[in-house]
């Protein structure tokens, strides 16, 4: 929803989620997916934006590894924390190049404070293959988002109604979210970024943070901002999954 929101202000570029699957091997291949992801991911102002999942950073660091940069290695710093934490080995120098590239971005860090909730959310979307809900029909306004992982506001009430609950599989991702954060925390403090921190549960209804966006890229937001096409991905079966995963948290302690 943060990247419709940022979208809609038609100021604050337009990000989508373009590293999914990048297909990049070369330093041509490489230029020309960095051109094309510029004129998807800018607004009008120039303005460019993109969306980036920590479980992404090879890939992103992939497509920026063809062109030669000057940066400086992650390794003395994870060797650092590797006795304590066992994520480091996974995270080591693969962010080099995707730094190098992003370096004087304005870096917005979007989290929840309820890892519950995100791992039922993550593991409704695996099972049902949807992510968005569209509250119009309006093809402009739905550009970007993927059709297939979505369904329409009629179809939210009981889109999840044969999702298997798994309560092994919430907890391996509520461990995942966990590391994925510590991972962007590293990542941030290591290169002395400072980025605007929001969480989910506060953005949802209140759109002040996109004051505080613009006034960091320095742009001015209009006076009226448009709506977006999408809703809240969720229904009372969410609600019962997290209900029943709290009381059984005593059996599998």
């Amino acid at each position: 929803m943060l990247c419709k929101e940022l979208e809609a202000t038609t100021v604050l570029g337009c990000p989508q989620e373009v590293y999914i699957n990048p297909q990049v091997t070369n330093l041509s291949e490489a230029q020309s997916f960095i051109t094309r992801i510029k004129q998807i991911c800018q607004s009008s102002n120039e303005v460019f934006a993109v969306k980036v999942m920590q479980s992404q950073w090879l890939k992103v660091n992939h497509v920026h590894s063809f062109e030669k940069y000057n940066s400086s290695s992650l390794n003395l710093f994870f060797k650092k924390y590797r006795a304590k934490k066992s994520i480091d080995s996974l995270l080591s120098s693969q962010v080099m190049h995707f730094y190098d590239f992003y370096k004087d971005a304005t870096w917005i860090f979007l989290r929840r404070r309820d890892y519950l909730y995100q791992a039922i959310s993550r593991e409704m979307a695996d099972q049902t293959k949807v992510c968005h809900v569209l509250n119009t029909d309006d093809a402009e306004k739905t550009a970007g988002i993927g059709r297939r992982s979505a369904i329409n506001l009629d179809e939210s009430s009981n889109y999840n109604q044969k999702a298997i609950y798994k309560a092994a599989n919430i907890q391996r991702r509520i461990k995942e979210i966990r590391n994925e954060e510590i991972a962007w925390l590293y990542f941030f403090e290591n290169y002395k970024l400072n980025p605007i921190e929001l969480f989910y549960e506060d953005i949802v209804d209140d759109k002040l943070y996109l004051r505080t966006i613009a006034a960091r890229v320095g742009v001015k937001l209009p006076k009226q901002l448009s709506p977006i096409p999408l809703v809240k991905v969720r229904n009372a079966l969410n609600d019962e999954w997290a209900e029943r995963f709290k009381r059984e948290a005593p059996l599998r302690s």
